[in-house]
């Protein structure tokens, strides 16, 4: 948070030149503002099912923790589309058929920039379901994904780089 001063009555660089119960206080004032914001908070206890799901989701192919973390989540958050995403792409990365409900469900619930449709593609490619990849990665495209490097080298793609449908979307 910011927090605005005003000294009216005080010359520029008061805190240096002035020594006056005012610029004591402001300086007191700013000093502690910077001390609150350098010292951590104490922890409050056991972290939060969505921090949990997060630090497992950014903690570097800890899939099966995220897949576990996000499944509980949306039990209590049905309607968090970017907790179905996050649990998709979990699932999807351990191959389990699973994550196309995931998927489905996350697009539902609003995940439909060109970004999501593509992550949506690579989740339907890593499970196997070529055809389900395919439409999706041309509604990617088809919605403002541009980056064709991306196309031509995710791994994620692997299993849909050498189909002619894979092919007619890159000429897209």
């Amino acid at each position: 948070p910011w927090v605005m001063v005003n000294a009216p009555t005080s010359q520029h660089a008061f805190d240096a030149f002035d020594e006056t119960d005012e610029s004591r206080r402001i300086v007191r004032e700013t000093l502690d503002f910077y001390r609150d914001l350098f010292t951590p908070p104490a922890p409050t206890g056991p972290p939060s099912l969505a921090k949990r799901a997060l630090s497992h989701w950014f903690g570097g192919r800890e899939y099966p923790q995220a897949a576990q973390a996000y499944a509980e989540y949306v039990k209590a958050h049905p309607d968090d589309a970017v907790a179905w995403m996050r649990l998709g792409l979990s699932q999807a990365n351990m191959k389990d058929p699973a994550a196309a409900g995931s998927l489905e469900k996350a697009v539902q619930l609003g995940m439909k920039t060109p970004t999501d449709l593509y992550n949506v593609a690579c989740g339907f490619a890593l499970i196997g379901q070529k055809e389900k990849a395919l439409e999706y990665l041309d509604r990617a495209v088809g919605a403002g994904f541009d980056d064709r490097r991306l196309l031509e080298t995710d791994t994620d793609l692997a299993s849909i780089r050498d189909t002619d449908g894979f092919r007619k979307i890159l000429g897209k």
